[in-house]
């Protein structure tokens, strides 16, 4: 080993572990930071030798009036500037370029790095708990009404919230992702329940998002009525994230999957906020979104356990069994195995926003979430946002009217003793259903049907995988079925064919026929008077569109019982 190069590179290790401690800047920046040391140590003398290493390379004694506190605060004038704006941004000095005169300046609110050959440097001026934006007003009062499944207000909330939008991307927060459930797994998931007869429970956290841990330096002023007399003009250092900060969904979630593994559960691979737990025949769910949280399982003594370890980690309200969540109720017989899904409260909610709600009552959404059959009326007029036009109007006051007329219905699992399986866009019990503008013109139905069989294969391939992962089937041996009316896009997606009306679709929608070719999915042609998908794409007669939402599992129940 060379004893003088892991000495010098001990020292820049050192040298940047400082710069980056008495700095606010990311760890990102320690690259800068190395490359920043390294250039003032070449301009600094050795023992060994009487001159800098930049002096005998360069033969000319090197210019220290040029160097700077790495990460100070640096004032930079704009190039160009409208008369009522700044002249100048607010920038960090982070590092010397090698091939021009100047520095390199990073701006936190364009999140770039950039070269300036002047600035105004503020060296004795660094982010401290004394001076971090004690002028600015951190925090606000956030208010909230809370409803039952009935929508009658039950509770007035007020907390303290930051505001998340005057922190700097790079300074105090930097990843804000935060995952939750999607819907269509919560409805897999409650076609599952209704098959199996499992045990549904719902529990809400309290406060959910005070718990998660921050990695970052974050300040915000002394909330209102809670100031320190000593010393009121410090402010406080966060050691938990609280409400309103950008990175406090993401902390929260970060902090509840660590805790709820230890338990032994289990993150699906296909689903980030569905864990799993087995142990031989007793099977458990857990669906977290946001504060909301479903237990889902076979065994009682199980999902006590799990609501013991989850109130033992975190404030938690139990609310018994799944009756309402995310604003859709959840009605269940289970002498029967069916479970029903219900917005009619959201329904009423919007009807009374527009005054729709003492209007006619529609028999179907067009004239020639929890709601396919309104999917493709919705898809058409959502294009007109921008700059709608009268008939526009018209046409969603009809998709308002055909809602009122529905309201009462539900998206209905089980009731049936056949066993599971996944088939496409047309299983009874609709999971998952799209209806869009496709972003490419087609020039033929052959082709507009083609493009919808790939993305509806897609689906299933996530529907297998999630399935699987869930461990409630033995193996998903036989492929999924997928029905579509089209003769032509059924021989197309089987096997290549040249033909001067397809050849011109793009690679990425023959991924289907790889599909098929490794058995995951088999391609059916049906007769376009039984396809019960008809109703996601275009308008129907009454009759027709009444027969195909109940084929998809839209009924009336009698929820009282």
């Amino acid at each position: 080993m060379n004893g003088v190069s892991e000495r010098r590179n001990r020292t820049l290790l050192d040298m940047v572990r400082t710069m980056m401690c008495h700095s606010t800047l990311p760890m990102s920046f320690w690259g800068h930071a190395l490359e920043t040391a390294a250039h003032i140590l070449n301009r600094a003398p050795t023992k060994s030798v009487e001159k800098t290493p930049y002096e005998l390379w360069k033969g000319k004694k090197p210019n220290m009036s040029f160097l700077r506190i790495w990460g100070c605060e640096v004032y930079v004038k704009r190039p160009t500037s409208e008369k009522l704006k700044p002249k100048s941004d607010k920038c960090f000095f982070v590092g010397y370029p090698r091939t021009t005169v100047g520095y390199y300046f990073y701006n936190p609110e364009e999140n770039k790095v950039f070269v300036a050959r002047n600035g105004k440097f503020l060296e004795e001026k660094f982010l401290s708990s004394g001076n971090t934006r004690k002028d600015s007003c951190w925090t606000q009062m956030g208010f909230q009404k809370k409803t039952d499944m009935d929508g009658n207000v039950h509770t007035f909330k007020a907390r303290l919230v930051a505001k998340g939008f005057t922190q700097t991307h790079g300074i105090d927060y930097d990843e804000t992702f935060s995952p939750v459930a999607m819907l269509k797994s919560i409805r897999i998931l409650m076609a599952i329940s209704a098959y199996f007869n499992y045990e549904i429970w719902q529990m809400d956290v309290k406060t959910a998002f005070l718990n998660g841990k921050l990695t970052e330096d974050v300040y915000m002023e002394q909330p209102e009525g809670f100031e320190n007399p000593k010393n009121p003009n410090k402010v406080c250092k966060l050691l938990k994230s609280i409400y309103g900060l950008k990175q406090a969904s993401r902390s929260w979630n970060l902090h509840f999957d660590e805790r709820i593994k230890e338990f032994g559960f289990t993150k699906s691979e296909f689903e980030p906020c569905v864990y799993t737990k087995f142990s031989r025949s007793i099977v458990t769910f857990l669906v977290l979104y946001v504060d909301d949280i479903l237990l889902i399982g076979n065994d009682v003594p199980t999902l006590q356990s799990v609501k013991s370890w989850l109130s033992k980690c975190f404030q938690m309200k139990d609310l018994g069994e799944a009756a309402y969540i995310l604003g859709i109720k959840i009605y269940r017989n289970r002498s029967k195995r069916l479970i029903g899904l219900s917005q009619s409260t959201y329904i009423d909610k919007i009807l009374k926003r527009f005054r729709m709600d003492e209007s006619k009552k529609g028999f179907i959404p067009m004239q020639h979430g929890i709601v396919p059959d309104v999917a493709y009326s919705v898809s058409v007029t959502s294009r007109y946002q921008q700059n709608p036009g009268e008939p526009h109007w018209v046409a969603v006051k009809n998709i308002l009217k055909y809602l009122r007329r529905t309201k009462d219905m539900f998206l209905v699992f089980g009731g049936s003793e056949d066993e599971i399986s996944v088939t496409g866009y047309s299983d009874a019990s609709t999971i998952s259903w799209k209806s869009s503008k496709q972003d490419t013109i087609a020039d033929s139905t052959t082709e507009a049907e083609y493009i919808a069989a790939s993305d509806a294969t897609k689906e299933a391939v996530w529907l297998r995988n999630f399935l699987s992962d869930l461990r409630v089937v033995a193996s998903i041996s036989r492929p999924t079925e997928i029905f579509c009316d089209n003769s032509g896009a059924v021989a197309q997606a089987k096997e290549p064919r040249e033909h001067h009306k397809s050849r011109h679709v793009l690679r990425k929608y023959h991924l289907i026929r790889e599909i098929i070719g490794r058995g995951d999915v088999r391609i059916c042609k049906i007769p376009t008077e039984e396809n019960v998908a008809d109703p996601l794409t275009k308008p129907l007669a009454r009759v027709k569109h009444e027969a195909h939402a109940s084929s998809i599992g839209m009924q009336y129940l009698d929820a009282s019982s």
